[in-house]
């Protein structure tokens, strides 16, 4: 389930991206995580419930996850009585926090396929982030430019800079930037 260090490192050169670039975004995106233990000790999958997607959706109101993760699967649980299908395009899942419309982009068939290779592995959720930065038009080129602004744009929204995306993409990148120099 957990990715390896080589699989980081065949991954960033499958999709011509520096290393210390992807482990920025994965420790930005979910703490370098993919997967957490459950209240019943279970592994689960990393998950950020938007509910106003969920409300684009089917019109209908559920409660704000609130960034601990028993709350984000008890308000995507909610949602899935509903609607699973909305409920998962209505969810970021895994290390990328690839949103479940994206499903496309990450290179899946269906929202249902995506999550379904991303319970499987983190390595799974890596390659459909990446999957998903090569399909969104800039992204890639922002990434590798190292247009901080820019990334982050394409990749959070248009909102980015409230949540200091940029800043916190950057300063990550460096650290691992470093780190990669001082080990090679």
């Amino acid at each position: 389930m957990k990715i390896t260090l080589q699989q980081k490192q065949a991954l960033a050169e499958q999709f011509d991206v520096s290393l210390p670039m992807l482990q920025a975004f994965l420790e930005v995106e979910s703490a370098g995580s993919g997967f957490f233990t459950d209240w019943n000790g279970q592994s689960r999958v990393k998950i950020q419930f938007e509910p106003h997607w969920f409300r684009h959706y089917t019109g209908k109101r559920i409660p704000n996850g609130v960034e601990a993760q028993y709350k984000e699967w008890e308000a995507f649980n909610e949602a899935a009585v509903v609607s699973l299908e909305a409920a998962m395009l209505s969810t970021s899942w895994g290390m990328g926090q690839v949103m479940g419309f994206n499903y496309k982009l990450a290179g899946f068939a269906s929202v249902h396929a995506m999550v379904d290779a991303f319970k499987k592995s983190e390595y799974e959720q890596v390659k459909g982030m990446l999957n998903f930065c090569k399909n969104r038009r800039g992204l890639m080129e922002a990434i590798r430019g190292l247009n901080w602004h820019r990334a982050a744009e394409l990749y959070n929204g248009s909102n980015y800079a409230a949540g200091e995306y940029h800043l916190k993409l950057a300063k990550a990148y460096s650290k691992y930037f470093k780190h990669h120099r001082a080990v090679a």
